[in-house]
């Protein structure tokens, strides 16, 4: 049974403190909508936020972002709920609101969003990567036994034009390559994330060997791991999301938490709980395009089955499966998951589904998400 919800279309100019509440009681998997709700105040004119009620309570947010058509939630959405934001949306924005380009956020609000989306639009759903929000509420665990040390990159530092070209190799690795503003864009957007202090690599005999990025919100997300292919398996990636986790514990004396996102698949969770991460919940995503879905599809090609048989037509139903042409799923063995302390995954990720906060800026802005690659705004945004 369905819960009653009424849904209200609130104005990005002005603070609402109701919303605000709701949000911070599970700030991990509703940072990536905190965000947008910060942006959004900036630039109002850019999104449209509302907020689902049952009573008098706050029990779901949703954040729509008029330039990339895509909708981040937070909380419960029921279908209801889903198909009147998309008609308030419709109505007030013409034939300038087209279908949606993508969704994140708490399975059930997904699916309720990409239901009311294949109702209006007659698109197709297709999943993304699942995202495994994760916190850091308690004093990190030390990548014990791994050489080298933690420094900070100063905002004029030399090492920057290198860890750019690093920034670029991400985002070709997470499929954001299309959202990239550019070299110099890159190189200023990490020097100001240095200049946060937020900017850090872990040094061997003095040169680095892997670089982490936190996002510029408070409490602190761990938003990007990065160990070039020939340093990793090695441990440098957890060493240095450890010691910029230890940094942060020192900075705040233990009293705000560090959140991320980490892909399932890649199994990073596990190098995130060696830290001293815990899940929190789970983040689901989807991209929307034209056509029927292959659900739909599926239908029509039983449908048409049916109608071949009932005509008497011989099929030759004995095919099989081809599991080589298929693809066999491919398991991480143990000895891969050691080594994803230099290939995690944190993000918004998105690769290019997620809305990662997809390019450069929203990377550093949002979750999303932490991705240490082999790897929850404009690039500007991102690291500010």
């Amino acid at each position: 049974m369905s819960v009653s919800q009424h849904v209200c279309e609130l104005s990005p100019s002005i603070p609402h403190p109701e919303v605000a509440s709701a949000l911070e009681a599970n700030l991990a998997q509703n940072r990536r909508v905190i965000s947008r709700f910060a942006k959004a105040f900036e630039s109002p004119e850019s999104f449209r936020l509302f907020a689902m009620y049952q009573e008098d309570i706050v029990v779901g947010v949703l954040c729509y972002e008029l330039s990339t058509s895509y909708i981040c939630a937070a909380g419960d959405v029921t279908l209801e709920s889903a198909r009147n934001v998309l008609q308030m949306l419709s109505h007030e924005l013409g034939t300038v609101f087209r279908r949606l380009r993508g969704c994140d956020g708490p399975p059930g609000a997904v699916d309720a969003i990409a239901t009311a989306c294949r109702e209006m639009f007659s698109c197709s759903a297709q999943s993304t990567d699942t995202l495994e929000t994760m916190v850091l509420d308690t004093e990190p665990i030390a990548a014990l036994g791994v050489p080298g040390v933690l420094r900070p990159v100063a905002p004029r530092s030399k090492l920057l034009p290198i860890l750019a070209l690093w920034f670029e190799q991400f985002e070709k690795d997470t499929d954001n390559v299309c959202y990239s503003e550019g070299r110099n864009e890159i190189l200023h957007d990490l020097s100001e994330a240095a200049g946060r202090q937020d900017l850090y690599t872990w040094e061997v005999k003095e040169k680095p060997v892997a670089m982490a990025i936190l996002g510029r919100t408070q409490p602190k997300q761990l938003i990007c791991v990065y160990t070039p292919p020939h340093q990793r398996g090695r441990g440098y990636g957890r060493a240095v999301t450890a010691g910029i986790c230890a940094e942060r514990w020192r900075i705040t004396e233990g009293t705000q938490p560090i959140t991320l996102s980490a892909v399932h698949k890649f199994g990073a969770a596990r190098v995130y709980e060696r830290v001293g991460f815990r899940s929190v919940g789970w983040l689901h995503g989807v991209t929307f395009l034209d056509g029927p879905s292959d659900a739909d599809a599926s239908k029509r090609q039983a449908d048409v089955g049916e109608k071949c048989g009932s005509a008497d037509t011989d099929l030759d139903t004995d095919v099989g499966t081809d599991w080589t042409a298929c693809g066999e799923t491919d398991l991480e063995t143990d000895e891969e998951i050691s080594e994803a302390d230099d290939a995690e995954f944190m993000g918004d990720f998105e690769a290019d589904c997620w809305d990662l906060e997809t390019d450069p800026a929203k990377l550093f802005a949002s979750c999303s998400e932490l991705c240490v690659s082999d790897v929850s705004w404009s690039s500007k945004t991102l690291l500010h």
